[in-house]
């Protein structure tokens, strides 16, 4: 595969210590084939300001300041539709991070035919560089991705295809994730690879717009259900945000017949269903370790209540 690429940033108020240090670890790739679009999302003279000096004329960035901001789901997906089609390969950059110098060398030489995303762990540290941990990203097939993301944009390279066939984003939903996205149509279009080295810096700080989740407790369920009026309210909270968006992915995939030989489940949650071959992928999930029992539990009753409520 020719190496020549594209890297997405997308960038909104950023911290400028922080977006110092993502660009300067960009330049810094010994894969240096590669074109960064950078949106600024929302009119911001000063960042632009920033950024003209941090890329000290280095021809391979450029700079998209839009007028407008449309929020980080819908600023990626119209970033990604000006990414050339001579590109092999599109990575997605945060703002505030900071790649190792060999990231790109050792993912991009991994996509092939078969293989249409690659994605790597991450020392997961605080600004001051301090380190908190570590990812734990796993690969998955595209129902597995579509119950529960394993690939963080800013870890993940992307066939050029993908990105390609995944424009345009799905409806949004109140929690919807453009590399969620990604990620599912990437496993409906191939292989999806997650190596177990750490290439990038992932920097957790209170302005992260998603963060590095930590898995929750029983006790935090609770009080989040708590929060919602009672159980079942909680259970609508839960259908209305987080399985809406698998709802509207789901829609997207049969409508595009994507679905990576898994049509009838995708159907399923497209439709609303809950099914006895949905209720099997996610046991399957557990016992791959691709979905905590915990989470698994809640899956089910998400989806047993959604289901129930679109047929009242």
């Amino acid at each position: 595969m020719h190496v020549h690429g594209e890297i997405v940033m997308a960038v909104h108020r950023p911290d400028p210590e922080l977006l110092r240090r993502q660009v300067a670890s960009l330049r810094c790739q010994t894969l240096a084939d590669w074109t960064c679009r950078v949106g600024i999302d929302g009119s911001d003279p000063a960042t632009l300001a920033l950024l003209t000096e941090l890329i000290d004329a280095d021809a391979r960035f450029v700079i998209h300041p839009f007028d407008d901001n449309v929020g980080v789901y819908r600023h990626v997906e119209r970033l990604a539709r000006l990414v050339e089609e001579s590109a092999s390969w599109v990575a997605l950059c945060d703002q505030d991070d900071s790649w190792h110098s060999e990231k790109l060398a050792r993912l991009v030489p991994l996509l092939n035919d078969t293989t249409a995303a690659v994605s790597c762990q991450a020392d997961v540290v605080d600004r001051t560089g301090r380190r908190l941990g570590r990812t734990d990203r796993r690969d998955g097939d595209v129902v597995e991705l579509l119950l529960r993301n394993q690939l963080s944009g800013s870890l993940s390279v992307w066939r050029r295809d993908v990105v390609a066939q995944a424009l345009p984003f799905p409806r949004s939903t109140a929690i919807a994730v453009h590399d969620h996205w990604l990620a599912v149509c990437a496993a409906a279009m191939g292989e999806v690879l997650v190596i177990d080295e750490a290439l990038q810096d992932y920097v957790q700080h209170g302005g992260n717009v998603i963060g590095e989740a930590r898995p929750t407790r029983i006790r935090d369920e609770l009080r989040s259900a708590a929060s919602h009026g009672g159980m079942l309210a909680h259970l609508d909270h839960t259908a209305d945000e987080r399985w809406e968006w698998r709802i509207a992915m789901a829609e997207e995939l049969v409508q595009r017949g994507l679905n990576g030989g898994a049509a009838s489940v995708v159907g399923d949650v497209a439709a609303r269903r809950l099914t006895p071959g949905l209720a099997r992928a996610v046991v399957r999930s557990v016992r791959r370790g691709r979905l905590r029992i915990r989470g698994a539990v809640g899956i089910i009753a998400t989806a047993a209540w959604a289901s129930w409520r679109s047929q009242r």
